[in-house]
């Protein structure tokens, strides 16, 4: 059966799917979902579908503007992969199975403040970008000037540091930087670290990516990647002060981004 995500139809198959009038099966997957936000319960349901299909599950994390979009397209250009085209919390896995051997799901906006909860079962590949790229993106989905809020941006990187510190053993790291300069070797990179087969090149991501109509005004258009995209605020005077009023907001964590993944944070 076809399941519907917010009045838009996707291809993955909905676990024990409801009945009856629309509104009555609409009611019953809020329910269901509600249910679902109990990482107990997750983890009963996720069995459950496995007895029936075993596939495996991957979340794409990481802050707004940080890539997540351009990584969930990427894994369009892999073999027997099913993408579901919408930002969503971990709970939606337990609505969800696949006839493919894998299933990518991206995160929506409060998904770092829910952290603690996704099960080790699910991988979770998690795009990092220069955080001052990050602060001074804009998103013209929104409208706003700096779509990343100084507090949202450290609230990320917390539930960063907590997937590395709780050493969950299913994430990978993928950097923004490498993703837009070598897109094959981050392709390749991706592919080994979570036993993937590669079906199309990087380059053809724009072709193979079913995008929604949201991803494509937060990548301003579904394009090429661009190299241009990195060290932007760099020619701008505007962005350079604003980076320079923040910076005490940032404190420990700005340092702490730097020095783990070889970002120079000096401004």
């Amino acid at each position: 059966m076809r399941s519907i995500i917010d009045g838009q139809a996707t291809s993955v198959e909905m676990f024990h799917a409801p009945h009856g009038e629309p509104a009555r099966a609409h009611e019953a997957v809020k329910q269901q979902l509600l249910s679902l936000k109990s990482p107990a319960t997750l983890r009963r349901r996720l069995g459950d579908i496995d007895e029936l299909h075993d596939f495996r599950r991957i979340y794409v994390m990481g802050c707004g503007r940080s890539g997540t979009w351009l990584l969930t397209g990427l894994f369009s250009t892999y073999a027997d992969v099913e993408i579901v085209p919408k930002e969503l919390g971990i709970e939606y896995f337990g609505l969800f199975t696949t006839r493919q051997k894998a299933l990518v799901v991206k995160r929506n906006f409060a998904a770092h403040s829910q952290v603690e909860k996704i099960p080790e079962c699910i991988e979770i590949a998690y795009a990092i970008r220069h955080p001052f790229d990050v602060l001074t993106s804009h998103n013209p989905v929104t409208g706003n000037t700096y779509h990343i809020a100084p507090h949202r941006w450290l609230n990320e990187m917390l539930a960063l540091q907590y997937l590395l510190d709780a050493k969950h053993r299913h994430t990978t790291i993928i950097k923004y930087e490498d993703l837009v300069r070598h897109p094959g070797d981050s392709q390749a990179f991706i592919a080994k670290k979570l036993q993937l087969d590669i079906k199309h090149t990087a380059d053809l991501f724009d072709k193979t990516f079913k995008a929604p109509p949201e991803a494509v005004r937060a990548m301003h258009g579904l394009r090429a990647i661009d190299t241009n995209s990195i060290g932007r605020y760099k020619d701008s005077p505007d962005k350079i002060a604003y980076l320079k009023g923040i910076l005490p907001r940032l404190g420990r964590m700005l340092d702490w981004v730097g020095e783990a993944f070889g970002y120079d944070v000096a401004i």
